[in-house]
């Protein structure tokens, strides 16, 4: 994971209105076997079938995105069910050099593993770029993400980063997003951005 250089998020930072978020951008199917039941004896009955147990189930409803410009959203990638897999995709982007939000997600249902950075604000590797994510609370997470140094905005679609987490009981609750800051290579918020969260259930 990378670490965040001081320089370019003090700009970046102003504006946003809350300390730790604020702070972080200055310095950036499974089936349960059934076990083998019972037994003979006399008489004519052999065992009944056991009850069959439910499969693990992990699904993910986005809210939104997806074709249309200046926005953010979440989009599940792969089909685990225990694992889930979520992209902090960018689609229509024009003027994009940074981003900062915080994610609230539900403890109870998910724990969070860790992030792999895309390659929409790196251009692949071309730019140097950092990311930081901390889950400052239980279920909250604070994230920037941001370009270094003289360099143009990103243009067009693309993946920001990938958030991995794990299902670790049955429920559900809303991924949301808030704090939200697209922003420009002057640092300026670009108020045309729009995000979109989500939704999951998970059933163990």
């Amino acid at each position: 994971m990378k670490h965040l250089d001081a320089g370019p998020w003090r700009l970046l930072g102003e504006g946003l209105g809350r300390g730790l978020a604020a702070t972080l951008l200055i310095v950036l199917g499974l089936l349960v076997p059934a076990c083998g039941g019972g037994g003979g004896g006399g008489g004519g009955g052999g065992g009944g079938t056991p009850p069959t147990q439910p499969s693990a189930s992990l699904t993910f409803t986005a809210s939104g995105g997806g074709g249309t410009s200046d926005q953010i959203s979440l989009v599940r990638n792969g089909t685990s069910n225990t694992e889930l897999l979520l992209d902090v995709r960018v689609d229509g982007s024009s003027d994009l050099y940074a981003a900062a939000f915080d994610l609230a997600f539900p403890a109870t249902v998910l724990r969070f593993d860790g992030v792999v950075e895309g390659e929409f604000l790196s251009n692949a590797g071309a730019i140097s770029t950092s990311l930081l994510v901390e889950e400052a609370s239980s279920g909250n997470l604070v994230v920037g993400h941001t370009r270094l140094g003289v360099v143009g905005p990103a243009i067009g679609s693309g993946v920001l980063m990938t958030l991995r987490f794990t299902a670790i009981a049955s429920g559900s609750g809303a991924i949301t997003f808030s704090n939200n800051r697209a922003l420009d290579p002057q640092g300026l918020v670009l108020s045309t951005f729009t995000w979109s969260g989500g939704s999951v259930q998970a059933q163990l």
